[in-house]
């Protein structure tokens, strides 16, 4: 077994001691099980001197499980309430809409209504909607998870602002389950010079990880920066990528990616290198067999198509597959599991909770009498055997027997 001397102690401890660790802040015995394996395969990489500068960070870092970005989605609802009574109960809210890229914003924000009960509140495309409107509104809340540099929302801002000067008089929260004092800062600056009001709302706060007396004591700050940039170019990392976006040198990652403005020794793909946290990339899925029997199957070609472009036979699975996951429902994972992009799920969604398919219990979604009845008529047998297939399956949360007997009472839930 492995030590490693701490840098702020002559204790030798075991990388196994230092990795369970790490990984028990991030989630339960079986996330930790199976990342304690992945991060001890990442450090054996470095070399020895190098493992008690990565231990270092690891310790400051900031790693989202979906299970753990669920609970946090309510807490951060729960502060804004805290923090603004009177305008968190006026509030209209909406997400962060990005000109290009992937868009996580749209999954955070869609968990953020569902997970608080906020439909009737939100709206998913406001530059698009707020033009059809006869006045302003008084008070925008917008969600993100994350903020290093705050470019895109103030980016936002601007676009909002450019629509309607009127805009200029609503009040604004940015609510994010993690920013960076550089973005606090820049949104703070922002918002005084154009004469805006704008609130951050957020659970974490973190610094540039070589900051002085952040991580390291000013003194020692400079010196393990000059460590790890020796290490980037050993590694043959991009240059553009050590320090990540405006070199803000962020310790942050999601499980469904990891923000570019992190440092790039953890996510930075190179030859003959593994990253531990990873950047969004398209992957294969459990119900990758369910998209293709549907696909296939006579039975199901020509269906009446129910919400754009998603056929009834994949909508009932995508309501099946809301109350399976209950309070650990992933919009991310829905969207990949079922090949939705953010717009066609916030459609779908929307939809089921107005036609009273789906509704709301304590921050998960559950099963209504209509959705029972409706799944129970449809003929969906032939997907029982690869539900069954599936890998290792929690009991089904419904409680109608009749119902129980005809859907399978086990469906596999992630590790």
């Amino acid at each position: 077994m492995e030590k490693v001397k701490t840098q702020d102690s002559s204790i030798e401890v075991s990388e196994d001691a230092c990795c369970n660790a790490i990984s028990k802040r991030w989630g339960k015995s079986e996330f930790r099980k199976n990342f304690s394996i992945r991060l001890e395969k990442w450090l054996q990489q470095f070399d020895e001197q190098e493992k008690p500068l990565m231990l270092k960070l690891l310790k400051h870092f900031y790693y989202y499980t979906e299970e753990r970005l669920n609970n946090k989605i309510r807490k951060l609802y729960a502060r804004f309430q805290e923090e603004y009574p009177s305008d968190s109960s006026i509030a209209i809210f909406t997400g962060v809409e990005k000109e290009v890229g992937v868009g996580f914003s749209s999954f955070v924000f869609s968990t953020f209504w569902i997970k608080n009960n906020l439909k009737d509140s939100s709206v998913n495309k406001f530059t698009e909607e707020v033009k059809t409107w006869d006045s302003i509104p008084e008070v925008l809340a917008i969600v993100d998870d994350y903020s290093g540099s705050a470019t895109t929302i103030i980016d936002y801002l601007n676009k909002i602002i450019k629509i309607n000067e009127d805009l200029r008089k609503t009040r604004y929260y940015f609510l994010t389950i993690h920013m960076s004092k550089d973005a606090v800062k820049n949104i703070e600056e922002f918002a005084k010079h154009q004469n805006l009001y704008v609130k951050c709302v957020y659970l974490h706060q973190s610094d540039r990880a070589f900051k002085e007396d952040y991580i390291y004591k000013a003194i020692d700050a400079e010196t393990n920066k000059t460590k790890y940039k020796e290490i980037c170019y050993r590694l043959v990392i991009s240059s553009e990528y050590v320090f990540g976006y405006k070199q803000i040198a962020a310790l942050v990652s999601f499980e469904y990616n990891t923000p570019n403005n992190t440092l790039g020794v953890f996510w930075s793909d190179v030859d003959g290198f593994m990253a531990l946290f990873g950047r969004h990339k398209s992957r294969r899925t459990n119900l990758t067999d369910l998209r293709r029997k549907a696909k296939q199957n006579k039975n199901f070609v020509g269906k009446k198509i129910i919400v754009q472009n998603v056929e009834e036979t994949k909508l009932n699975m995508f309501m099946l597959y809301c109350v399976v996951w209950g309070k650990d429902f992933s919009v991310a994972h829905a969207c990949y599991d079922f090949g939705l992009s953010s717009k066609q799920f916030s459609d779908i969604i929307t939809e089921l909770i107005d036609a009273k398919y789906l509704e709301y219990d304590d921050g998960k979604l559950v099963a209504s009498e209509k959705m029972k009845k409706h799944i129970f008529a449809s003929r969906m047998s032939d997907f029982k055997s690869i539900f069954y297939s599936l890998q290792e399956s929690n009991i089904l949360p419904l409680k109608d027997e009749q119902f129980d007997t005809y859907i399978p009472k086990k469906f596999s839930k992630r590790g």
